[in-house]
């Protein structure tokens, strides 16, 4: 198969990683696949040949991007953006319309965030490939579509970004003198419990009391240590590190995978605290291919991917606040057994279910589903393993959110009203308009 990947730019961005990530696998595969950026960036590999090229594109207009995407051939165009790129799919679909309604080509759009198209005949012209069970989910919400109804149309879904292992691969599950040697040249203070996050140094990436958080871990577990890798400035990392010296290590941003999985295999647990939360977030599926399970704030109002991610004593638990993240450190740092069978349940389920190789299988799968002579999607084994994985997503989410954010009868039956409220496209939208009013900053 000829598949172009188009991405913003080659940056260090989930949507850049997962764009470059599928298609190396893809080569790997054997298909002729195009990685293409308007942009430069360290994912940029400008040696690679054979199955797999990199291209740079200047242009901006939609109609020369179209041309430029369609310089290969492609059987399949997959658009990796923030939304949907309605003036591009409208400008390939103008040049390959007719192979589209053959069955023979088609586009395929990623729009991460999972907002739907202005113009709902997009959807038409572009099949649909979600991020993830959640955004998936909420997607047909917004759309009013059962999940039967949107596999029908050519929508689905795979775990992006995927678990792409390392060239060295490292594990929490190594042995203790393993670790603690790694541990050691980290600057680690010598058997203490280690927890953390990798992430980008942009503080719309971290929570606004991510310095409470780790005071307050710190604060109450003397025998733990913090790890991370681009906490911000603007968050308090001087302030910590002053505080709470050897106890306190963050390293630099940086696109150094080997670093990034020392830094992970080092981790006992990793803590994600997002103000925003993710539709599916790298560093939780990268710190789980390495047998970390991560302690997730759940978002329900806003991106809530964290709670596909993290299932409850498979990959880790989901909390509603800074105390019950602290609890969970209590309960993981007490009982070493429990930690070590989770840290395996973790990594399993990761690399069985995220690992790039099944990612890639996966969405290839599609794609051939999306490519039938009669032009309707055909059932494949992966269209049903969507379906029952959405159907079982969909009838247990708002009772565990229900539960997990409601203290009381009363504040249970808010909730359901909120969560209920947030998956209407209308009053998902009349309140993101009420927060700009309220703070008019970009939100995503």
């Amino acid at each position: 198969m000829r598949i172009v990947q188009y991405i913003p730019d080659f940056g260090l961005g989930g949507v850049q990683k997962a764009g470059c990530v599928l298609g190396r696998q893809m080569a790997r595969l054997g298909h002729a696949t195009t990685i293409v950026g308007n942009g430069p960036g360290p994912r940029m590999e400008p040696g690679a040949a054979g199955p797999l090229t990199h291209q740079l594109i200047v242009a901006t207009d939609p109609a020369a991007i179209a041309d430029a995407l369609l310089e290969s051939d492609p059987q399949v165009v997959h658009i990796h953006a923030a939304a949907y790129r309605e003036s591009l799919v409208n400008a390939l679909f103008d040049r390959m319309g007719h192979h589209i309604r053959a069955g023979t080509r088609a586009i395929v759009s990623t729009p991460v965030f999972g907002r739907p198209p202005l113009d709902r005949s997009l959807l038409d012209r572009t099949r649909t490939c979600c991020v993830g069970v959640y955004t998936f989910y909420r997607l047909n919400r917004w759309l009013g579509l059962s999940s039967e109804q949107s596999i029908a149309r050519g929508m689905g879904y795979v775990p992006l970004t995927p678990y792409d292992p390392p060239a060295i691969d490292v594990s929490a599950n190594d042995a203790p003198d393993v670790i603690e040697r790694r541990r050691a040249e980290l600057g680690l203070p010598a058997g203490a419990f280690i927890v953390g996050r990798i992430g980008r140094n942009d503080p719309g990436k971290w929570h606004a009391n991510s310095q409470d958080l780790v005071d307050s871990i710190l604060s109450r577990y003397p025998t733990v240590a913090w790890l991370s890798v681009g906490y911000p400035e603007e968050r308090g990392a001087s302030r910590l590190q002053n505080r709470w010296a050897d106890r306190f290590r963050n390293l630099p941003e940086t696109p150094d995978y080997g670093v990034l999985t020392r830094v992970l295999a080092s981790l006992d647990v990793q803590i994600f605290f997002s103000s925003n939360g993710e539709c599916f977030a790298s560093s939780i599926s990268e710190a789980a291919g390495i047998g970390v399970p991560t302690i997730a704030l759940a978002t329900p109002l806003k991106d809530n991917g964290q709670a596909e991610q993290v299932i409850e004593q498979v990959t880790g638990t989901l909390v509603a606040s800074i105390a019950e993240s602290a609890d969970a450190i209590g309960r993981y740092s007490a009982d070493a057994n429990a930690l070590a069978r989770l840290k395996q349940s973790t990594q399993l389920h990761a690399r069985n279910r995220w690992h790039v190789a099944r990612v890639s299988t996966d969405l290839l799968s599609l794609y051939e589903s999306w490519l039938p002579p009669s032009g309707t999607p055909a059932a494949t084994a992966y269209s049903r393993t969507m379906l029952s994985e959405a159907i079982a997503f969909g009838e247990q989410y708002r009772r565990r959110i229900t539960l997990l954010m409601g203290r009381t009868p009363a504040s249970r039956a808010r909730w359901r009203l909120a969560l209920a409220a947030v998956e209407s496209w209308k009053m998902f939208r009349i309140g993101r308009f009420i927060k700009r009013l309220r703070h008019p900053v970009r939100d995503e």
